[in-house]
């Protein structure tokens, strides 16, 4: 299993790819509100939203890549955001990197998938502070933490 370390490099990488994307696609729907400005405003007011849309995302995950920055690395003794977690339940193994805010998104780091899981999320609730091989219950199902 890779450290908390090479999981939140793996996703700040992640996230600059995003905004490398994202700037591109601005840059192109700016363009086409350039070009269309002699025509009414209707034909490039979508463009016009769908730049701001991609500078709002490039903001987003431009904070995301702070936050995963400013986290403090292992060895960790209890759950805590920066620190990976292998959670095991009746539906099987799954790997999750806590973080303070955001979630969702995922990378494969040394062929294992890691998701970012926010603290504020209810299993992420339920283990913060716990130590490995404690079983925790959330919505119904049980858990045993391992930490990475």
């Amino acid at each position: 299993m890779p450290t908390s370390g090479d999981v939140v490099q793996a996703f700040v990488a992640a996230k600059q790819r995003q905004i490398d994307a994202w700037r591109e696609a601005s840059v192109v729907a700016t363009e086409a509100v350039a070009a269309a400005t002699k025509r009414r405003r209707e034909e490039y007011s979508p463009s016009v939203n769908e730049a701001n849309l991609y500078c709002e995302r490039i903001e987003q995950n431009e904070r995301t890549i702070r936050m995963l920055k400013s986290l403090r690395g292992g060895p960790f003794e209890r759950v805590a955001p920066g620190c990976v977690v292998t959670l095991q339940d009746k539906e099987g193994i799954s790997n999750y990197l806590i973080v303070p805010e955001g979630g969702g998104c995922e990378v494969v780091v040394d062929e294992q998938r890691v998701t970012c899981m926010s603290m504020k999320a209810p299993v992420a609730q339920a283990i913060l502070g716990k130590t490995a091989g404690e079983a925790v219950l959330c919505n119904g199902c049980y858990f045993v933490v391992c930490i990475r």
